[in-house]
């Protein structure tokens, strides 16, 4: 049998310490500016898909879909269908 005289904490893991590691926060996201907003509203009704919008403004797809339903905008069918 082994008994440990002085056992260590660990500070990252959650011992006391001075040492332990500073819990860095995610970067943030960027708000979409109203330059943005419209100019995902023009190339989506000029034609363009949400996927190829969302791509080219550099958002992501459910971004563009609520810029557009916010704006009253109504949506083409999925798929580059033409019904």
């Amino acid at each position: 049998m082994v008994v440990l005289a002085h056992a260590k904490t660990n500070p990252v893991i959650g011992g006391t310490g001075s040492t332990a590691r500073s819990r860095v926060n995610p970067p943030t996201k960027a708000r979409l500016t109203s330059s943005m907003r419209d100019r995902i509203v023009v190339l989506y009704v000029t034609g363009m898909s949400t996927r190829a919008v969302a791509k080219e403004v550099g958002v992501a797809k459910s971004s563009v879909l609520r810029v557009l339903n916010t704006a009253g905008i109504t949506l083409r069918p999925p798929g580059g269908r033409n019904y």
